[in-house]
């Protein structure tokens, strides 16, 4: 129930098979559902939000969906008959829920349920007002209405040329607030995918550096420093470890790897992470084939609960990223 942004093979093979199984058990049931809407539902949650999960519905999902992304992306010539979006998400959560994929972590299924009742008051409203549409849906829209048939590629080429003209009316006030709303970057389809993350609450800053000082990792980093020193250590062509030095670290520092067989201090794993922590964090660097402590980061050495722990917080990730 959940696909990356670039997985669109598979995301498209699973929302066909949950379309035709949710069109199938609304029809058992007798409820109402459009199945292309059902699909535009789930692209809702693929496409324009940042979990990407397609179980999940809170009431900010309902209502951005109803209010704003159907608005946006469905377009309703004139004269065509206009699909019951809410009573189709109703049945959709409905199903979700039935078929045990709705996600344990949403609302209370009547919680959902009352959200669509409430976004279904003004969804009307939300569809007539052209400030929402999309730039395709607007001109599609615009032609159909004078009369030109959008389906004909060639005629709608023609109107196309007379708006640039000038020759076809339009509403400018619409097309405006659509444009704004592109060039401001506003549109749905650029969330990021993430998930989401609960917020974190910190001690003080010096229980922070009570704990710093008790911290291993920082004890390790201070001592690779102080061993390197302002004269430095040589290392090898690519900038590594020589192994008799790596063997002295990996007891000095008490990094708990195993150097017996090893030919390359790179084979030496934890003792390699802490030296690529201590370089991201710039306690030390290669300058000429040795390896020094850096001489402006001997106060951050000296104080391991106050810049030492901020100063790795961003080096951290990254070299992990880079180990792996």
């Amino acid at each position: 129930m959940r696909f990356e942004a670039g997985a669109e093979e598979e995301y498209e093979a699973a929302r066909g098979l949950l379309v035709d199984r949710l069109v199938r058990w609304a029809g058992e049931q007798g409820l109402p559902v459009d199945e292309f809407l059902a699909e535009v539902a789930l692209d809702y949650r693929h496409e324009a939000t940042a979990d990407g999960r397609l179980g999940l519905w809170e009431p900010r999902h309902v209502e951005e969906l109803v209010l704003f992304w159907l608005p946006q992306t469905v377009t309703e010539l004139p004269g065509e008959e206009r699909g019951d979006a809410p009573g189709t998400l109703r049945t959709l959560l409905r199903y979700l829920h039935a078929a045990q994929l709705a996600d344990p972590r949403g609302p209370a299924f009547q919680d959902s349920l009352a959200a669509v009742d409430v976004a279904a008051e003004q969804y009307p409203a939300a569809m007539a007002d052209r400030s929402r549409w999309g730039l395709a849906k607007f001109w599609a829209t615009t032609a159909a209405e004078q009369g030109v048939d959008v389906r004909n590629g060639a005629a709608l080429q023609r109107f196309a040329e007379r708006a640039q003209r000038g020759e076809a009316a339009y509403d400018e006030q619409a097309l405006g607030a659509i444009m704004e709303r592109r060039m401001t970057g506003c549109a749905l389809s650029d969330a990021a995918r993430a998930e989401p993350q609960l917020p974190v609450a910190l001690p003080p800053d010096g229980e922070l550096r009570r704990r710093a000082e008790e911290s291993v990792i920082v004890a390790q980093l201070r001592g690779l420093a102080e061993w390197a020193g302002r004269d430095g250590r040589a290392v090898t062509a690519a900038g590594r470890l020589r192994m008799a030095d790596a063997r002295e670290l990996v007891d000095v520092l008490g990094t708990g790897d195993n150097a017996e067989g090893v030919r390359s201090s790179a084979d030496l794993h934890r003792l390699e992470l802490l030296v690529e922590w201590a370089k991201k964090a710039r306690l030390v660097r290669v300058v000429k084939g040795r390896l020094y402590a850096v001489a402006k980061a001997r106060p951050v050495r000296g104080r391991a609960g106050g810049r030492t722990a901020h100063a790795l917080q961003p080096a951290v990730p990254d070299a992990l990223a880079a180990a792996a």
